[in-house]
């Protein structure tokens, strides 16, 4: 999600109004692709790429597909988002050893790669995505970017197949990882969770609004109007 700061004087205070939706952001065509033993034109492959290589082979297996699903499904955030760390530690940490074995590591070794990493987001990018794939869907591929704007993207054998800044949506599954965008809870969701086969259910809830303003005393007011839903 690519929150719409709108920032507009009301009786005074300054109001930022986060807008949330489940649309994929648009995203370029992907470059040319690029050799797998040289990452794009730089000399080292850094501990993000790793972690897209390892996600994006594990996603091979249909019982880390069943794990993500479950686990997308659950999550309250706008575009069904979780946090990386949250998504390599569920169902017993489940992602992050199968992503450790397919590059060669030991699951200590993985987890270190997230050192010195902010938080990030994971997710399944496009809206039709999240209410289609399953756990015996199409391959999906795995795109990475620590600053939120250009992304290295790997197919689901680990290898680098390009970089984009900006994605059509309707294009192959793509799972994104990127840093922590501001977020939202989604407004007319399901007050408890219910199991399926897909990340997000057709009538399910898929914009959030959250309203930051300064009161006449100085203090900060974060509302986010689907947080009780």
């Amino acid at each position: 999600m690519r929150p719409v700061p709108i920032r507009a004087p009301f009786l005074a205070l300054a109001i930022t109004l986060t807008l949330g939706a489940c649309d994929t952001p648009t995203m370029a065509p992907a470059a040319r692709p690029a050799p797998p033993m040289r990452l794009l034109g730089r000399s080292s492959v850094t501990g993000l790429d790793i972690i897209g290589r390892g996600i994006a082979v594990a996603l091979n297996q249909r019982e880390v597909r069943r794990a993500i699903i479950e686990q997308l499904r659950a999550s309250a955030l706008v575009e069904h988002k979780v946090s990386l760390r949250e998504a390599l530690s569920a169902h017993g940490g489940l992602l992050r050893r199968q992503a450790a074995e397919a590059v060669n590591l030991d699951e200590r070794a993985f987890e270190e790669l997230l050192v010195g990493l902010p938080e990030m987001d994971f997710y399944l990018a496009d809206r039709h995505h999240r209410q289609t794939w399953t756990e015996t869907g199409a391959t999906a591929s795995v795109a990475v970017s620590s600053d939120g704007a250009t992304f290295t993207e790997y197919d689901a054998t680990g290898r680098p197949i390009g970089t984009f800044t900006r994605r059509q949506p309707g294009g192959p599954v793509l799972f994104a990882i990127h840093p922590a965008e501001p977020t939202a809870y989604r407004m007319g969701r399901r007050a408890q969770f219910v199991p399926g086969p897909v990340i997000e259910a057709p009538a399910d809830g898929r914009g959030g609004l959250v309203a930051e303003y300064t009161d006449s005393t100085g203090r900060r007011v974060v509302l986010d109007a689907g947080r009780k839903a």
